[in-house]
Parts: structure tokens; C-alpha cells; sequence
């Protein structure tokens, strides 16, 4: 080959730089040829519609339903007219999501404009009581409870009348149905009596052991005999939340008093009863202003040498210190699985929406973060107790070791040999 003709051959870089200027002047022709198509009348291309950012969207869907029905109409004819909708029978089934951004930015733009009302405030619905927890019975019903009142001694047509009984050997010198049924544990008598007009807060005599308690409510004397479906059902719809401890109104034994003193009821149903009670107010203040009264404590488990085998105000120490330890442990747990915001980004578009979060942790709480409440209502789910409770057994433990360390059951008082508390008969 020639000298001349290898200066004549073509550079192959070169043909291939020259091809790929030629392929992307193509590519250019036909995007100028596109753009030119879309050019309006005057010969401008459209205004493309920025996508609303995520506080744009919240704001949007945060303020629809503040409006007043009569701006409502507006919103509807935003989006009937996106969905080209003539007829008024046509109906939506358009989620805003769903919009295109000009429509969007329509709704957007209306709703800033219009007046906002008040955010409707959610009125959380009381539970109300069953038919059987009103005591609602069939006539055959109502005729068998009345013959359970006619057999034990009462009137059947005065459900408040004090009545003397003997009833398992024991004499009664002055009792209410209401008060008799809550010791024998019969709750659906309770529940009759109650609908029918009993008094489930009057107190009586009782029987003979009773006396030395002093005046006996339904409330303490379902206590006596271990019945806690009785006294949770006289705590709740029987108006006899004050009888759970011992008032100037109603002087003598508390139920926890009475729930420590008899041991025929068994250690593990005591302490479940106790640690209810103690939850539920046994303890507090007179006033109500919250937190366990020392005084009411210390008189209630004053340590009874007579009727006590061994010192009982050391079981309640130990479940309330276990009542506490589980509920630290759980909240423990609960925030071990709450990451920090870091660990939430949102995508690195800034117009990205919600479901464009790049979620780093796997975690089901996590995903959660941000809602109101979300780790009190997990708290609730998984039965966990209530920070009320908690800071009143966190109150008891303090006082209640104070009480052992200050008075050891070894030097506790002797009752007197006369006394009459029969606690073998009742």
C-alpha cells in the first residue's frame, strides 16, 4: 500500500464521534418537532403544573372537611369536572390522590379561599351496661329471684327492708337482700335487686360476726367472702366507689381490712382482690385529690397478730414492687422500638409524597412514629397498667416500707383476749 493511499483512509474515531453527533441531532429535531406541536395559539408551550409538596397535600386534605357544607358544592364541582361528569346521577369514586396536579392545584387554591369551621370534637361514647348488668329479667326470671328472696327470709316486694335471718347456722340481726347476696357471691341478684330500687350503699348490722366490724355495706361484704365480680360490679354501677375505704361516712373495717382478716379465702384470690382495690382507690385521700392516704393505709394493714400467720403487708410490698417492674420493663421495650427522626428520611424529591418515605427501619412501632398517643394505646393493648395506677403503687411502696421498717409484725399489739370478732363464724 502507498503512501498516498493510506493518507486518504478515514480515522474510524472520528466516523464514530461523527455518527453519534449525527444520531443525537436527530434526537434534538424530533423533541424541537414535539414541543412545536404542543405550542398553544400564540405560540407558547403550556404551563406545566408544579406537583404539591407533602405539606401542600396534608393541608389540602387537613382542610376539606372544616369547610362548610355550603363550600362543599365547590370541591365537588372541582372534581366532577376532572372527571368530565355532566349528569348529577354520575356519581365520584375519584380519591383526591387519584387527581391530576391541576386539579389538585385547583382544590388547593378554593379551599384557602373559603372560611373554615371548627374542628369537631370526638365525644368518646360511655360503655353502656347490658341487659343483664341492668338486671332486665323474663318474667320466669323475675319469679325465680323471687323465690330465692322468699327462701332465704326477705319481703320479696321491699328490696330495702332489714330482715333477721338464720342462714347457715348464723343469725342475722339486721340485713338487706342486697348486702346477704353480695356475701353469698350472687351477682345476679345483685343486679335484680339494684334495678329494682336497692340501696347498694346502705349499711346494717349484719350478722353476728358483722358487729364487730361496725356498720356493713354490700361493698364490704362481698369483700368479706372474696367475691370480686361483686364488688367490681358495686364499683362500677352501683355508686359505691367511696365504700372501697374507710371514711368518716362509714366508720369500722374497710374491705381490705376484711379481705386480710379471714383466712378462709385463698392467698392468690386475696392479694388479686387487694391489688384491685388498692388501684382503685382503697387507699386515697378523703378529699380525692389524689395519691394514698398514710393514715387510711396504716390503719388498714395494721398487722393483726391474732388472725395473721405471718406478716401479709410484706406480699403486698412484693406485688406492688412486681406491678411496677413489669411496667418499666415494658416502656423499656416500647421505646427501644421508636428510632429517632433520623432514621425516617423523606426521599431526596422534594415533591415526593408520602409513600415515597425511605423507611430505614423495619420496625412496626417506627412506622407508627408520630401518631398521637400510639404508645399508650399499645401500653392498653397488651394490658399493660395505666400511669395513674403505676404512680399510686410507686407512692405505696414508699410509704408501705416505711410503715414495715417503723412497726415489724413481731412487736405489733396483741388484740385483746375479749374481743368479740367471731372470725371463725362469718
Amino acid at each position: 500500500m502507498s503512501d498516498s493511499d493510506s493518507s486518504t483512509e478515514a480515522d474510524p474515531q472520528a466516523v464514530e464521534l461523527a455518527n453519534a453527533q449525527a444520531a443525537q441531532i436527530t434526537v434534538t429535531q424530533q423533541l424541537v418537532a414535539q414541543l412545536g406541536n404542543q405550542l398553544d395559539a400564540n405560540g407558547r408551550l403550556p404551563i406545566r403544573h408544579v406537583p404539591l409538596t407533602l405539606q401542600e397535600q396534608e393541608l389540602l386534605t387537613d382542610t376539606i372537611p372544616l369547610l362548610a357544607p355550603d363550600n362543599l358544592h365547590g370541591v365537588i364541582q372541582i372534581i366532577r369536572d376532572a372527571a368530565k361528569l355532566t349528569g348529577e346521577e354520575d356519581e365520584i369514586d375519584l380519591e383526591i390522590d387519584q387527581l391530576d396536579t391541576q386539579t389538585q392545584r385547583n382544590l388547593l387554591r378554593y379551599v384557602t379561599k373559603q372560611p373554615k369551621g371548627k374542628k369537631a370534637k370526638v365525644i368518646k361514647k360511655t360503655k353502656s351496661p347490658t341487659a343483664e348488668e341492668e338486671g332486665v329479667m323474663s318474667v320466669e326470671e323475675d319469679n325465680k329471684a323471687r323465690r330465692w328472696l322468699q327462701d332465704a327470709g326477705f319481703d320479696p316486694d321491699d328490696v330495702n327492708k332489714e330482715c333477721f335471718l338464720f342462714h347457715d347456722g348464723d343469725y342475722f340481726t339486721g340485713v338487706t337482700p342486697l348486702i346477704f347476696f353480695a356475701r353469698e357471691g350472687n351477682l345476679t341478684m345483685c343486679r335484680y335487686l339494684s334495678a329494682r330500687g336497692a340501696d347498694c350503699r346502705k349499711v346494717t348490722a349484719g350478722n353476728r360476726s358483722m358487729q364487730a366490724l361496725g356498720r356493713v355495706s354490700p361493698m364490704l361484704a362481698a369483700a368479706s367472702k372474696g367475691n370480686i365480680d361483686v364488688c367490681d360490679w358495686l364499683f362500677r354501677y352501683g355508686g359505691a366507689k367511696d365504700d372501697l375505704r374507710r371514711t368518716p361516712n362509714s366508720p369500722g373495717a374497710s374491705p381490705v381490712h376484711a379481705m386480710l382478716n379471714y383466712e378462709w379465702i385463698s392467698d392468690e384470690n386475696r392479694f388479686a382482690i387487694i391489688s384491685w382495690m388498692i388501684r382503685h382507690g382503697a387507699f386515697a385521700r378523703a378529699d380525692d385529690s389524689g395519691g394514698i392516704d398514710d393514715t387510711t393505709m396504716r390503719n388498714d394493714l395494721y398487722p393483726k397478730r391474732r388472725c395473721w400467720m405471718f406478716d401479709k403487708r410484706l406480699n403486698i410490698l412484693v406485688w406492688a414492687r412486681m406491678f411496677v417492674a413489669a411496667h418499666d420493663t415494658f416502656r423499656l421495650f416500647l421505646k427501644g422500638t421508636i428510632l429517632s427522626s433520623r432514621s425516617i428520611r423523606r426521599h431526596n424529591n422534594y415533591y415526593g409524597t408520602r409513600s415515597k418515605y425511605v423507611k430505614v427501619s423495619q420496625s412496626p412501632v417506627a412506622f407508627l412514629r408520630g401518631t398521637s398517643g400510639i404508645l399508650g394505646l399499645i401500653a392498653a393493648y397488651a394490658g399493660t397498667p395505666k400511669a395513674n395506677d403505676v404512680r399510686t403503687v410507686r407512692q405505696l411502696i414508699d410509704l408501705l416500707s416505711t410503715f414495715i421498717d417503723d412497726t415489724p409484725f413481731d412487736d405489733a399489739e396483741e388484740e385483746e383476749e375479749d374481743d368479740e370478732f367471731d372470725y371463725g363464724n362469718y
